[in-house]
């Protein structure tokens, strides 16, 4: 209920900022801007705010007109195609659709030996970059093929880069539990089971990957309710994208019934009052990780050799405002928002004693 949250940390309020900003600023062909406009749909939907989804819509217009072209050949490019696909499943209109199954049917246009599409780099990145595209390629067209792309492809990576701890590396050449590297992870898999048909041969597998990911987390969640900018590293800075990411998943599991709400939803909640102190009164998230993993493992290995952290690792690593956190703490908030209205109904539905 909104009573239950101190003043400005509401889901919905936060993420009103959060989405607000985001719509204010152009929707660019790269992947963290689809993932922000994502996040202003999604959320325009769980708020039934139909001005926040048309100032999406009023935005989007240049890709229609061909003022803008859509780009493939990279899946940070192709994941463009999950804001149409929104577009399309909240309003209907057909017109959504061409640009969006461009995108998706192009990454197995030319598949691997393997099955894989040839754009496979087992980089931490892509169980979302592709694992999303193809769950909302399969929600908005029911063709099974886009779940059974995004189910395999998953699961590929998960053998590669899940450790046996439950985490998950960025790479094998960069075996370091990032924050927002396990975010994406994460994320791609919370997609794709809202997706998959409760009958679907690879859900139980995927599951599996899932839970065994959350409790590996929630081990290393920062009293605070965040977590770092390396999973098991508190030495680096509390981070905001990563932790919007894992907040999202865990609130969606416990809506779906995936999770116990006895055992995850202080998890969830905790992390959620923490992200909101990492958001200022225009919208914008801060503490937000630079994508440069490679910077991320020098400073880990400085440290190793000095005892410290080099004196610039911080300011050089922390983002104010951009997309990336701006995208993910959306979902957070979308999600947690969807939590609270699933609990209120449930609380109504329940016969009186």
């Amino acid at each position: 209920m909104q009573g239950e949250w101190p003043v400005d940390k509401s889901p919905g309020e936060v993420g009103y900022k959060i989405a607000s900003n985001v719509v204010s600023r152009e929707l660019r062909y790269v992947y963290a801007a689809a993932c922000s406009y994502y996040g202003a749909l999604i959320f325009s939907d769980a708020t039934n705010d139909t001005d926040l989804r048309n100032r999406v819509i009023v935005n989007y217009e240049p890709f229609l007109m061909g003022d803008k072209s859509p780009r493939t050949g990279h899946v940070d490019n192709n994941l463009f195609g999950i804001v149409p696909f929104e577009l399309y499943r909240q309003t209907k209109d057909k017109k959504y659709l061409a640009i969006a199954k461009l995108l998706a049917d192009d990454e197995w246009e030319n598949p691997r030996s393997d099955g894989l599409t040839i754009y496979t780099r087992f980089t931490a990145d892509d169980p979302y970059m592709v694992g999303s595209l193809q769950a909302q390629a399969y929600k908005a067209t029911d063709d099974i093929k886009y779940a059974n792309r995004g189910a395999m492809f998953i699961l590929a990576y998960a053998e590669k880069l899940q450790q046996p701890n439950g985490l998950f590396i960025y790479d094998e050449s960069r075996p370091i539990p990032w924050g927002r590297g396990n975010g994406w992870c994460l994320g791609g898999m919370t997609e794709m089971l809202l997706a998959l048909p409760e009958d679907h041969p690879k859900r139980d597998a995927l599951m599996g990957v899932y839970r065994k990911q959350i409790d590996a987390l929630i081990k290393h969640q920062d009293e605070t309710g965040m977590w770092h900018q390396v999973i098991d590293n508190p030495y680096l800075f509390l981070e905001s994208s990563g932790t919007g990411i894992i907040t999202f998943a865990l609130a969606i599991g416990i809506e779906q019934g995936w999770l116990p709400e006895k055992t995850y939803r202080d998890v969830a909640k905790r992390a959620w009052l923490a992200l909101t102190d990492y958001v200022d009164a225009q919208g914008l998230v801060r503490n937000i990780s630079s994508g440069h993993v490679k910077l991320i493992g020098e400073s880990m290995d400085y440290h190793a050799k000095h005892g410290e952290f080099p004196k610039d690792d911080y300011p050089s690593q922390n983002e104010v405002g951009d997309f990336h956190g701006q995208a993910t703490v959306i979902w957070a908030a979308t999600a947690m928002e969807r939590l609270q209205r699933n609990e209120e109904t449930l609380r109504f539905l329940k016969p009186l004693n």
